[in-house]
């Protein structure tokens, strides 16, 4: 997990990054999109954070 921010995440948001990250997940379902949008992971360009508030 790469920060391109001084955002820092939460023990949990952590966590549920970390655990996308081992399961190959690309999809995240949050309500807490500022601390997720600015993770860049190992295993994609970016996360695609649900529900699509667009």
């Amino acid at each position: 997990m790469n920060s391109s921010s001084s955002t820092t995440a939460s023990p949990s948001d952590a966590s549920v990054i970390a655990v996308a990250e081992r399961h190959g997940a690309r999809r995240i379902a949050t309500l807490d999109r500022p601390h997720f949008a600015v993770v860049q992971p190992k295993h994609t360009d970016y996360f695609t954070l649900l529900p699509d508030l667009a």
